[in-house]
């Protein structure tokens, strides 16, 4: 997703303020990309440069407490985003980018080495993704996610790091594997609310109920990786795509998860049309 500040802000305001009172709160995070364009080939400011990162990460820190990456090299963020946000006091969660290309992974883990090396991470980086959703897109099979996962722990673990390490995935994958549930160290979930906005939370919690059982079960505590409403264009199958609905889902979404105790990334930008595939969100 492109994030456009200032719009954010302003949603942000609109869709705390829906209710009796309001509320004086901060998100708990954002996705975030460094990408000017989902387009490489045809925009010449496909990246944006570290000014323009450090100016997202004053900005954001307005309104929300942490940032999730889903990707170490893609325009190579990490090595922005890590300084840039610290100087911001904002928290970041890392991510790995995985797919059915093992180079791919090859590079994120020697990218994360290089960040170690120049001495980028250390205890504001919250926790650290190995995947989003490669496993529920078919990409590899749960086997692989396990073992990039341990792998990404392994390293993190060895340089001195008690860093917490999981997989992002839809609830339907990780629900249908033990072996997933006990890999992470905690259950990240990315949710869909495939539904009429009336009915958006409810869609949301049918989507966790089975995994809050395995959750309090393990010991684990779940959070919300990507979730958000698409402000126009296509939308979700069901949902009306429009800037009300998102405002009213993102209130009622803020709500739930405090009562529930679970912690969120939105995911989609207040002026976008639709989330598009690949280590861009």
């Amino acid at each position: 997703m492109k994030l456009f500040l200032s719009t954010f802000a302003a949603t942000v305001a609109f869709a705390l303020n829906e209710g009796a009172h309001a509320l004086n709160v901060k998100i708990p995070g954002v996705i975030y990309t460094a990408r000017n364009s989902m387009n490489q080939d045809n925009d010449s400011a496909y990246c944006k440069s570290a000014a323009e990162v450090e100016e997202d990460m004053i900005a954001l820190a307005n309104s929300v407490e942490r940032v999730r990456i889903t990707s170490l090299t893609d325009c190579n963020q990490a090595e922005l985003v890590l300084p840039a946000a610290k100087k911001a006091k904002v928290f970041v969660t890392l991510g790995l980018w995985t797919s059915s290309n093992p180079d791919q992974f090859a590079a994120e883990k020697a990218k994360l080495v290089s960040l170690m090396d120049a001495g980028l991470y250390d205890n504001n980086v919250i926790d650290v993704c190995v995947g989003n959703e490669a496993v529920h897109r078919g990409e590899i099979p749960i086997a692989t996610a396990i073992t990039y996962l341990n792998e990404t722990r392994d390293l993190i673990r060895g340089r001195g790091y008690d860093t917490q390490v999981t997989v992002a995935e839809s609830p339907d994958v990780l629900e249908n594997s033990h072996d997933l549930m006990d890999a992470v160290d905690f259950f990240a979930i990315n949710v869909v609310p495939d539904t009429y906005i009336y009915d958006s939370m409810v869609s949301v919690l049918n989507q966790i109920r089975a995994l809050r059982g395995f959750a309090r079960a393990k010991m684990k505590f779940i959070t919300f990786m990507q979730t958000g409403w698409s402000s126009g264009g296509n939308g979700f199958d069901a949902g009306v795509a429009n800037p009300q609905n998102q405002a009213k889902y993102f209130a009622e979404l803020y709500q739930f998860t405090t009562w529930m105790d679970v912690e969120f990334y939105w995911n989609q930008a207040f002026d976008v049309e639709e989330q598009l595939p690949g280590p861009h969100d």
